[in-house]
């Protein structure tokens, strides 16, 4: 389990980088359709592979279970998807180091699922969540102030 968190962690450490390189040449819609075709083909090589070896036949039936509701909602995690993935390079291009833009990324996301917890899921923390999130907010501006 280990070797997939360091993995993991490592592909997306790298990853800030990589996208301020390559905006140095492209613009970031530019490195979003680019992006996005890569990504596309990958993902159906992957998916033909896989129907060619038989493997997805559980997959295509989970496809057509699906209700109409589900299917708005993968819609709607795809536009937030596509949208935060422009923002995000819109921030890289335009805006300080990769290193900070990924820290404030990882900080917001703490902060705003720990408060759509407490307001929509009616989750319960402790005084130690809370003096986390503070510090994080704390670091979060240490970082992006200019003085």
């Amino acid at each position: 389990m280990y070797f997939y968190i360091v993995g993991a962690s490592f592909l997306k450490m790298l990853s800030p980088y990589l996208r301020k390189y390559m905006l140095t040449t492209l613009d970031a819609h530019d490195l979003l359709y680019l992006n996005s075709a890569f990504f596309s083909i990958i993902v159906a090589g992957i998916f033909i592979y896989k129907y060619s070896k038989g493997d997805m036949t559980m997959t295509i039936q989970n496809y057509q279970r699906l209700s109409w509701r589900q299917i708005v909602c993968m819609l709607a995690i795809s536009v937030f998807a596509v949208s935060s993935t422009l923002f995000v390079y819109e921030l890289d291009k335009n805006y300080n180091t990769p290193f900070i833009n990924y820290i404030l990324l990882i900080g917001l996301t703490l902060f705003s699922s720990f408060l759509i917890g407490i307001c929509w899921f009616n989750e319960k923390y402790n005084w130690q969540h809370i003096v986390g999130i503070l510090m994080t907010i704390f670091g979060i501006y240490l970082m992006i102030a200019n003085n």
